[in-house]
């Protein structure tokens, strides 16, 4: 862990260090995908599916002295309804992540107003597991987490981006009173960058 945060932080500080004068604020709304996940406990082990759940994020971001890349600090919420525990269904019950990021982009411009880019981040996540039904497994912890992907945005006007992206999303094993649980998703997301 100690590792991670030191990687986390230097991150920053050679962000700062090519920082360019131009930032921008960004936020995205859509759904995600859950992976099926195995709870593990002591005595028995339980698949969990999972339906369609949501995504939100919200990140401040600069621009490095080459145009092509960025850096941005992201918080994300994430949530996903419990499906089914062993193939019986839940009719309550959640997964959940609340999560602060460190993303790196790289921006493919080219003379149209649509700009594809690649992008990756780590940070640190708290995930949250509750089945109400059966309240066999709940708990919550922090872990590290990771995510990349990939979008395009369309410049709207001189300070305007409106995007459309994926992002696949993951975390470490969380431990929780008695059992561990690992959380991945997959998210189509929708927004717009403010540039000043």
């Amino acid at each position: 862990m100690k590792k991670r945060l030191s990687l986390i932080c230097g991150l920053l500080a050679v962000s700062t260090t090519l920082y360019s004068n131009e930032s921008y604020i960004s936020t995205h709304f859509g759904g995600n995908v859950a992976n099926s996940s195995d709870v593990v406990s002591q005595n028995n082990s339980s698949k969990i599916t999972f339906d369609f759940g949501g995504s939100f994020l919200i990140a401040y971001g600069v621009k490095f002295l080459r145009p092509n890349m960025r850096t941005e600090i992201e918080f994300a919420y994430q949530k996903s309804d419990i499906e089914k525990i062993n193939n019986q269904i839940v009719s309550r019950g959640f997964v959940s992540s609340a999560s602060l990021m460190v993303n790196e982009y790289y921006d493919f411009y080219n003379d149209t107003l649509f700009t594809p880019y690649v992008t990756a981040g780590i940070g640190f996540a708290k995930v949250e597991l509750d089945d109400f039904d059966f309240d066999k497994y709940k708990g919550s912890d922090k872990v590290f987490a990771y995510q990349f992907g990939t979008g395009v945005e369309y410049k709207y006007s001189d300070q305007i981006s409106l995007d459309a992206r994926y992002r696949f999303y993951g975390t470490d094993n969380s431990e929780f009173a008695n059992s561990t649980c690992q959380y991945s998703l997959h998210s189509i997301l929708f927004g717009m960058r403010v540039d000043f």
